[in-house]
């Protein structure tokens, strides 16, 4: 429940269903630091297990950073609707390796 109200809220519902088809919290606002501890860059959400940052359209720049220190990093769109072209939601939930439950289920 905490980072659903940490995350913004066009995400929340997205965060919700990821919940209950078994994804573990993501981190929010999370910052890649290196070994020395400054910061290269930082991410919207990321699932530390699964090393996915899913960043803002305005932090496009900074996947690069995340690919190089090992991480997928996936881009939303300006709207933190979609990821090319796909639902935010199914692209992180593929990532994750889960199975999302349609609504009627």
């Amino acid at each position: 429940q905490a980072v659903v109200e940490q995350s913004l809220s066009e995400l929340a519902g997205g965060l919700k269903s990821l919940a209950v088809a078994g994804a573990s919290p993501p981190e929010v606002a999370p910052e890649l630091a290196d070994e020395k501890g400054k910061v290269l860059a930082d991410a919207e959400l990321t699932w530390v297990d699964h090393k996915l940052a899913v960043l803002r359209a305005d932090q496009a720049d900074l996947a690069d950073a995340w690919q190089a220190a090992g991480w997928t990093a996936k881009v939303l769109d300006d709207k933190l609707a979609a990821i090319q072209g796909q639902p935010w939601l199914v692209v992180v939930a593929e990532a994750l390796g889960l199975t999302l439950k349609n609504e009627g289920e």
